[in-house]
């Protein structure tokens, strides 16, 4: 039989290691795939977002046990996202949505190059349940991160097909 390529994710790695490691890795893997941060208006890495804003996502008590920030989306204080070491959320007016990293059985990364010149694209993921779930992300290089970072979530739980949009 054909030897099948795995790619170790952050999600695969949680058994050996800790949230905060896991962290650590998939940020480093998101900073060498990633450029421009200066540019970037809405998107960044968690540790980095300023205090106030921190503290909005914090505060809102969507973390669970275990599981660490790792980026975020962040459009205003009712609105935005945030990718941690198992998931990806979005609170929307105090409406709070979710994928588990398992849960995602394909992506499809909309005009996240920019190309209609619109500084938000909507991303759709399709649970393994069959249900699609749409995220908005921001577009050009500022995409890379929750590009990457869901599909850090996702090939942790799926054979790799095609890494590409």
């Amino acid at each position: 039989s054909p030897l099948k390529r795995r790619v170790v994710s952050c999600l695969n790695l949680e058994m050996d290691k800790t949230p905060e490691q896991i962290k650590q890795i998939c940020i480093a893997s998101i900073r060498r795939k990633s450029r421009n941060l200066e540019k970037w208006k809405f998107t960044g890495l968690f540790d980095d977002l300023e205090k106030s804003q921190k503290e909005i996502i914090l505060n809102s008590n969507v973390l669970e046990k275990g599981e660490s920030p790792i980026a975020y989306t962040f459009f205003s204080r009712d609105y935005w996202n945030l990718l941690t070491t198992r998931r990806l959320i979005e609170i929307r007016n105090k409406t709070v949505k979710f994928v588990m990293g398992k849960e995602i059985q394909s992506h499809h990364f909309g005009d996240f190059k920019n190309t209609k010149e619109s500084d938000r694209t909507t991303i759709a993921l399709l649970k393994t349940n069959g249900e699609k779930m749409n995220f908005e992300i921001e577009t050009g290089d500022a995409s890379m991160v929750m590009i990457y970072g869901i599909k850090y979530l996702e090939i942790g739980h799926n054979e790799i097909k095609h890494v590409g949009n």
